[in-house]
């Protein structure tokens, strides 16, 4: 039995199924990864054959011995570019001979390309000055009077005066495009992994395991709305952005505090990222 294994867009093997159970055991091969081999009609998660267990034995199937030559390596295992004296080439090239080459799959890992600080912090900016944007009618009934505004930023009834001498058509306007942007703002998220500054600078949001848009909980509950709620919190608002920028200059990964609380990483924006396994796996 040859035995047809994938993960992140990337297609690996054949092989044997004593190679597979030893790699399960092993925890190189994990039950979301998919499978494939000559009997299935479509590529199935490992777990959903192995029925949640971590050894597979199909129905009537008989252990292989493990080749040498094939090994149990994880860097042979999808598609990490190996040799050794007995001539073990990347598993790529056993790919291109293989009859599941018509699969639209990656064949080769492509390591994403971390975002650098400066285009996280542009992204940022360019938001930003979209939501400021929208308080554009606003401020305009102010004249614009950016300092008076600052200084009774802390006087509860003095804003309030303020605000009643706003126009309600105004007001109105500023929340419709508040609104508006928001929603923009959050369907591109769940969507593509990027606001709009993020795909002004090419970067994209991913989770930090799956190498694909992270779900909707880490992505907007935690790493955008609990974030910016902290960052405008009065007082330690300034305090928690600060840690959160030094952090991401000096993290290996520019991964700052939300990302790790979120599970996230920001990469360079790259079109195979919104691949599904669907789209790719299927023939």
């Amino acid at each position: 039995m040859q035995i047809y294994l994938a993960r992140n867009n990337v297609q690996a093997g054949p092989y044997t199924l004593e190679q597979l159970n030893n790699m399960l055991a092993s925890g190189e091969v994990i039950l979301d990864d998919l499978m494939w081999h000559e009997g299935m009609e479509n590529w199935q998660r490992v777990g959903n054959m192995t029925g949640g267990a971590w050894f597979y034995q199909p129905n009537g199937a008989a252990h292989h011995q493990a080749s040498v030559q094939n090994g149990n390596s994880v860097d042979r295992l999808y598609g990490r570019a190996t040799s050794d004296s007995s001539g073990v080439h990347n598993v790529s090239d056993k790919l291109k001979k293989s009859p599941f080459n018509r699969t639209k799959h990656k064949q080769v890992a492509q390591e994403d390309e971390l975002a650098s600080v400066w285009s996280r912090i542009l992204a940022v900016l360019i938001d930003q000055v979209l939501a400021i944007l929208c308080l554009v009618p606003i401020l305009s009934a102010l004249n614009f009077d950016m300092t008076s505004l600052s200084e009774k930023a802390g006087n509860p009834a003095a804003i309030n005066e303020l605000v009643a001498t706003i126009p309600s058509h105004l007001s109105i306007m500023s929340s419709l495009m508040i609104l508006g942007l928001f929603a923009i703002q959050i369907v591109m998220l769940v969507k593509r992994g990027q606001s709009i500054g993020k795909l002004a600078t090419g970067v994209r949001i991913l989770d930090y395991e799956s190498k694909k848009i992270p779900n909707i909980t880490n992505l907007i509950l935690i790493r955008t709305i609990l974030t910016n709620l902290a960052y405008n919190l009065p007082y330690l608002g300034q305090f928690f952005a600060l840690a959160d920028l030094i952090v991401m200059i000096f993290d290996k990964e520019h991964r700052s505090i939300h990302d790790k609380l979120a599970k996230t990483y920001v990469v360079k924006a790259d079109d195979s990222q919104l691949e599904t396994e669907s789209s790719t796996i299927k023939s």
